[in-house]
């Protein structure tokens, strides 16, 4: 065998891939809806943050200047300190602008989150390690698994709750056993045992 040949137990054949890829795209469609609130809520907590921490910085370097400026002012006209107090100071404030949502961004990074979670799921089950891993979620018990989905999910803005996809996977992949009724025919027969053996009258 040549160095380079790779046996046959470490390929794929065309039709297993082909099956994969489509239980892979019917598991994303079907989580996508939940998938893309997790984003939205993870991004607007993001904004929210540095948001805060953006206005913060402004504001106090805004108010600095607006220290100095009233310094000078009172310092070159001794006067003028009423006329400071009466005036509005919010027209000094520079005006922020919100940013739109992008809605084509968000379906983009739901889309991605989904194709992550449901690809991270199935590799899961490829290595027989999904029931352990919705053991540890039940029980509240972290564990490098749920550590390692954590880690998945962060890349999307989206926190622990990300882990509430975990059972809506695993529902979504339990097998499905079909059953079929089959009727039954009782008849009442009356079984009676023949007398075996040898009677002795006396």
């Amino acid at each position: 065998m040549k160095p380079n040949t790779i046996t046959p137990e470490l390929t794929h054949s065309r039709e297993d891939i082909a099956r994969q890829n489509r239980e892979l795209r019917k598991l994303c469609a079907a989580i996508l809806p939940a998938a893309r609130k997790l984003v939205q809520q993870g991004v607007a907590r993001t904004t929210a943050r540095e948001a805060s921490a953006v206005q913060t910085g402004e504001a106090d370097a805004l108010l600095k200047s607006l220290l100095a400026e009233l310094d000078e002012y009172i310092a070159a006209q001794p006067d003028a300190l009423p006329e400071l107090l009466n005036r509005d100071l919010s027209a000094d404030a520079p005006a922020f602008d919100e940013a739109e949502d992008d809605r084509q961004w968000i379906d983009q990074m739901a889309g991605d989150w989904a194709l992550a979670a449901a690809g991270f799921w199935l590799e899961m089950g490829e290595l027989n390690r999904q029931e352990s891993l919705l053991a540890s979620l039940a029980t509240g018990q972290d564990s490098d698994m749920l550590a390692a989905f954590d880690l998945v999910a962060s890349r999307f803005h989206v926190g622990r709750e990300g882990r509430a996809l975990l059972p809506k996977l695993n529902q979504l992949t339990r097998p499905v056993f079909i059953t079929t009724q089959v009727p039954i025919e009782i008849s009442t027969t009356l079984y009676v045992p023949e007398p075996a053996g040898s009677y002795v009258q006396k």
